[in-house]
């Protein structure tokens, strides 16, 4: 399990350290040097100038950036909506697999889910890779918590509820990634918000569609579709259930280790 798990909670840890490293910083700054401030001893730092612009003029930068409130996601907007959708989430999850997952570990995830899709959104942002599979074997671990592995329906509970945080951490990321795009091409960010919010309904009905095609047609996993990511997700559950790995385990690792370095 350290194995598996280990470099996930190292590669998320600074991910979500970093940012409050300024807020430290800042308190510890205060708590060493308080700060005395003298609003009578303040002089501007550069002279006025006889050239500058007039109080009220803004400039075309400035007004490229700036969207009226109807165009905006605000925080109402961003609550409301995350209430409703973690609302959403929980009905279909309780009344889909009642017998496979207790709703108190269904109300769990999703507390979680938001810290989830800020990791995401924040390693997107600075390496330019979301950390799907490691928040995967995470949300994994932490399913593994909540749902005791005496369980008879554990390794289902540990899949669905697993994949459920994974996937709201991958949709978090592509939403900001879409708000990048709206910033270049000078989009309201709302009708980002829209989009995304259409796509993935619209996108989720259409996929469950095409699995029903495929599965109708296919046998999955074969050894044509060996489906290798659905493997890692099975492998992980048995290991947190203490289940044991595959067999020949050691000799690739090995293999492995001796090939990378």
């Amino acid at each position: 399990m350290g194995l598996i798990l280990g470099d996930s909670l190292i590669g998320l840890g600074w991910t979500i350290i970093k940012p409050l490293l300024p807020w430290a910083r800042r308190r510890l700054q205060r708590l060493q040097k308080p700060r005395r401030q003298n609003l009578r001893e303040r002089a501007p730092l550069l002279h006025e100038d006889s050239h500058a612009q007039p109080a009220g003029a803004i400039s075309d930068a400035v007004v490229d950036d700036e969207w009226p409130p109807r165009s905006l996601v605000t925080l109402k907007l961003t609550f409301g909506t995350g209430f409703m959708l973690g609302a959403l989430c929980f009905i279909l999850l309780t009344a889909g697999f009642y017998s496979l997952i207790p709703p108190y570990a269904t109300l769990v995830v999703l507390m979680f889910a938001p810290l989830a899709g800020f990791v995401s959104m924040r390693s997107l942002g600075e390496t330019d890779n979301g950390a799907g599979v490691t928040i995967g074997r995470v949300a994994q671990l932490l399913v593994g918590l909540i749902v005791p592995a005496s369980n008879q329906n554990y390794i289902h509970a540990n899949l669905l509820l697993g994949g459920n945080l994974e996937a709201g951490a991958s949709q978090a990321s592509q939403h900001m990634g879409g708000l990048k795009i709206a910033y270049m091409t000078k989009t309201a960010p709302r009708a980002i918000l829209y989009g995304q919010l259409i796509g993935l309904i619209v996108g989720s009905l259409i996929a469950t569609f095409v699995y029903m095609i495929y599965t109708s047609a296919k046998q999955f996993p074969s050894r044509e579709f060996d489906i290798p990511d659905a493997h890692l997700w099975l492998v992980t559950a048995k290991l947190i259930a203490q289940q044991g790995l595959p067999l020949q385990v050691l000799e690739f690792a090995i293999g492995a280790f001796f090939l990378v370095t």
